[in-house]
């Protein structure tokens, strides 16, 4: 049995496609300072992740629609770590805390490197305007 997360901090970070999505699309996550410290002696390390459909939020703190968990089945989600892809295309589906009983999917101290980040379309179908959400909990490091 996999102990619950205890959550120390999160950042819920938004994708918007803002024109839609093609199959194949890449869009990657915009800087957030939050999770890309600067001050040359913090570092952000990702210890749990989830995904957020319409289910769970029907629009974003920015006013977006929140894609339907129909089309989170449709993306994928790369994380990186300074420029080598470490968690390659996890389907989004799996990061769903409402249909993966509850659980939150926890990672080794993963410090992601946003900007490389990104979620890829695999079919079709998200409307110009959607967004996808991922709720990043994390710890700060000090070097």
């Amino acid at each position: 049995n996999t102990p619950e997360l205890i959550i120390t901090n999160s950042y819920l970070a938004e994708i918007n496609f803002a024109t839609g999505a093609a199959a194949g699309q890449r869009v990657y996550f915009k800087d957030i300072p939050t999770l890309t410290p600067r001050d040359g002696v913090t570092t952000i390390q990702t210890v749990g992740l989830e995904v957020i459909s319409s289910t769970e939020l029907a629009v974003s703190p920015n006013g977006n629609t929140v894609v339907s968990a129909a089309n989170l089945a449709t993306i994928t989600l790369t994380l990186t770590v300074v420029s080598k892809e470490v968690c390659f295309q996890i389907p989004c589906n799996t990061l769903r805390t409402t249909i993966n009983g509850g659980i939150i999917r926890r990672f080794l101290n993963l410090p992601v490197n946003i900007v490389k980040s990104y979620v890829q379309v695999v079919t079709a179908g998200i409307g110009a305007g959607e967004s996808v959400l991922f709720n990043f909990y994390y710890r700060e490091v000090r070097k």
